[in-house]
C-alpha cells in the first residue's frame, strides 16, 4: 500500500508540472500572438511606406512632365515672341526717323528684353529635366546659382571638390530637385545676404551641402506646424525615394545647413 505522504508528494508533483505546462503554453500563445500583431503592424506600415513612396514617385513623375511641357512652352513660343519683340524694336530705330530721346528708350527696352530672354532661358534649362540629365549636376548647379545671382537678391558662393561620377539620370533629377527646393525655401524665407553651395564626389558617396547666414528658425517649431515644414518635408521624402538622407541644422539669426547625403546605386 502506496504512503500517503508519497501520494501528496506525487500530487503535488504533477500539479506542479501540469501549471508549469499551462503556464508556458499560455505565454507561448501570447508571444505567437504578439509576433503575429508585430508582423501584421510591420505590414500595414510597410504597405503605407511603399504607398506613399508610389505616390511621391508619380507626383515626381507628373511634375517632371508638366516641367518639361513649360520648359518647351518657354523655348518655342515665349522665347521666340520676346526675340520677334526685339527685332521689331532694332527695326524701328533703323528705319525710322526718331529723337535721341526715344533712341535712348528704345535702346533700354532692347537690353531689358535681351535681359528677359536671358533669364526665360535660364528658366528654361533649370527646369527641364532632361538638361539636368544631359549637363549633369555639376552645371546644373551651376546653372541654378547663375539663375539666383541674377535676382540680385543675394551672394552666392560654388565649392566643387572631388570627380563627378556616374549617378542614374533619374536620380541625378530627385537630387537637383532636392537642392532647387533647398535654395527657394533660402530665396523666400532666409533673408539671407550670402548663400554657399558645396558639393564633395568622392565615390560612391556624393555630399551637397547649402548654407545660409539668413535669420535661422526653430527646427521643433517648424517640424510641429506643417505650414512651415513642407519644403522640408519635401526634401526629406525625395531623398527617401533614392534611399539617402536629408539633415538640416538651423538656429535663429544663426543661418540653416542643409546636408544631403547620396550613396551611387549600381
Amino acid at each position: 500500500m502506496q504512503d500517503p505522504l508519497s501520494e501528496v508528494v506525487l500530487i503535488i508533483v504533477g500539479s506542479s508540472v501540469i501549471i508549469f505546462l499551462l503556464t508556458a503554453f499560455i505565454i507561448f500563445a501570447l508571444l505567437i500572438v504578439q509576433k503575429r500583431k508585430f508582423l501584421y503592424a510591420q505590414k500595414i506600415t510597410d504597405i503605407q511606406h511603399n504607398f506613399e513612396q508610389e505616390v511621391l514617385r508619380t507626383q515626381l513623375e507628373t511634375q517632371s512632365q508638366t516641367f518639361e511641357a513649360i520648359s518647351q512652352e518657354l523655348h518655342d513660343n515665349v522665347g521666340t515672341m520676346v526675340s520677334i519683340a526685339i527685332v521689331h524694336l532694332k527695326t524701328i530705330e533703323s528705319t525710322s526717323p526718331i529723337s535721341t530721346q526715344e533712341k535712348r528708350n528704345i535702346k533700354e527696352s532692347q537690353e531689358l528684353l535681351e535681359e528677359a530672354l536671358d533669364v526665360l532661358r535660364d528658366i528654361s534649362r533649370s527646369i527641364n529635366p532632361d538638361n539636368v540629365s544631359r549637363l549633369g549636376l555639376i552645371h546644373s548647379f551651376k546653372n541654378e546659382l547663375d539663375l539666383i545671382k541674377r535676382t540680385k537678391s543675394l551672394k552666392t558662393n560654388y565649392i566643387i571638390k572631388g570627380n563627378e561620377f556616374n549617378i542614374l539620370p533619374q536620380h541625378q533629377i530627385i537630387i537637383f530637385r532636392i537642392v532647387q527646393e533647398s535654395c527657394n525655401n533660402i530665396l523666400k524665407h532666409a533673408q539671407a545676404g550670402q548663400l554657399t553651395l558645396s558639393v564633395n564626389f568622392e565615390d560612391p558617396l556624393l555630399e551637397v551641402m547649402i548654407e545660409d547666414d539668413g535669420k535661422g528658425f526653430d527646427l521643433s517649431e517648424a517640424v510641429g506646424n506643417p505650414g512651415k515644414s513642407s519644403g522640408l518635408m519635401n526634401m526629406k521624402k525625395r531623398a527617401g525615394i533614392i534611399n539617402s538622407t536629408v539633415n538640416i541644422e538651423s538656429q535663429k539669426e544663426k543661418g540653416t545647413k542643409v546636408q544631403f547625403i547620396y550613396t551611387k546605386k549600381e
